[in-house]
């Protein structure tokens, strides 16, 4: 496990050189710019990670779809590498994890939001397997790029919702260079919260209970535009 962790930092540093042009803060320190506050004006790059476990259950993945989707409808979507400051796009891509990986929809597949939701909706939650390896959900991000490319221009957030994770080894922050937002459906569960709160950049650590979850979360989105 630490081979594998170590492994994981390496791909993150490697990134932190490549990317740093792109990160819209590190360790919490925010640019001097100005956060839009429209995010049909957005130009990002939106990853979603999702506990798709037992841990979760059907009841909640459908909530974290329906979630998502009322998030994502505000903002433009499309697959398009390329986009103009006069028409500004942002990039969806989705990975499910339990005791199995699947990258559901690599940062370049989902053409529309039309797509994400399709592909929101075909997401369910197990009943029966209680896995939770969110290490490798993150080292599959990396290693079949489902989140950035070399020439990335767009600011990257990862937005992970989770009641379990299989390590509690928490990710150095100083090698990432994307936003990173949590969202816990595991309240009880100490190490959970813990670690959760630990990956997130400062602030960015939510509860599902909240009552202002999805402007808390759409707020911490936009926080990657300045």
């Amino acid at each position: 496990m630490k081979l594998f962790v170590n492994s994981v930092f390496i791909i993150f540093f490697i990134l932190a050189i490549s990317h740093s042009h792109s990160a819209p803060h590190d360790n919490g320190v925010h640019s001097s710019k100005a956060c839009l506050t429209d995010p049909s004006k957005a130009a990002l790059d939106i990853v979603l990670v999702i506990d798709v476990s037992a841990n979760n259950g059907p009841t909640k993945v459908s909530q974290i779809t329906a979630l998502t989707k009322s998030i994502l409808s505000k903002f433009t979507i499309s697959s398009d590498k390329n986009y103009t400051l006069s028409n500004p796009t942002s990039r969806v891509g989705i990975i499910t994890y339990s005791d199995n990986i699947t990258i559901t929809a690599n940062i370049t597949s989902l053409n529309s939001y039309q797509d994400v939701s399709n592909t929101l909706s075909s997401i369910v939650g197990s009943t029966s397997d209680w896995g939770a390896d969110y290490a490798s959900a993150i080292d599959h991000l990396f290693l079949y790029n489902a989140i950035l490319d070399p020439s990335n221009v767009r600011p990257p957030v990862l937005l992970t919702f989770a009641s379990a994770t299989k390590t509690q080894n928490v990710l150095d922050r100083k090698y990432m260079t994307y936003t990173m937002i949590t969202v816990n459906y595991n309240i009880g569960n100490n190490a959970v919260a813990s670690f959760l709160t630990q990956i997130a950049n400062p602030g960015m650590a939510f509860r599902s209970s909240s009552p202002t979850l999805e402007q808390d979360i759409l707020n911490s989105i936009l926080q990657a535009t300045c």
